[in-house]
C-alpha cells in the first residue's frame, strides 16, 4: 500500500505504532527518505504491507471515509500500482 502526507519527522516505528492505535496490524512500513547533507530526511511518503490484501484495503476504505489525521496530517492511502498499471488506469480515464 502506498501512503503519504504525513509528518516528515516521523519514522517506521512511529507510523506502525500510529497504524497500532488506529486498529491495523502493519507487517512492514517503510518511509522513503532522502539525504540531505550527513542526515536522512523523510520524504512523507512511505508504503506499508500488511499480511493481508483485506487488510490493506480496510485500511484505505476507512482513510476515504474519516480522513485518518496522524499527528495533524490527513494520511493519504491507496493500493501501490506499477508504472504498467497506472499507464493502464490513465487509459480507461480517457476511454470515458
Amino acid at each position: 500500500m502506498y501512503i503519504k502526507n504525513f509528518s516528515q519527522h516521523l519514522n517506521e516505528d512511529d507510523m506502525k505504532n500510529a497504524f497500532v492505535a488506529k486498529g491495523f496490524n502493519p507487517y512492514t512500513v517503510t518511509i522513503m527518505k532522502t539525504k540531505i547533507g550527513d542526515k536522512f530526511e523523510s520524504r512523507g511518503f512511505g508504503f506499508v504491507v500488511f499480511n493481508k490484501k483485506e487488510e490493506a484495503t480496510k485500511f484505505i476504505d476507512q482513510c476515504n471515509q474519516e480522513n485518518i489525521v496522524i499527528e495533524g496530517c490527513p494520511l493519504y492511502a491507496n493500493l501501490h500500482l506499477t508504472k504498467e498499471q497506472l499507464e493502464k488506469e490513465k487509459e480507461k480515464k480517457i476511454e470515458k
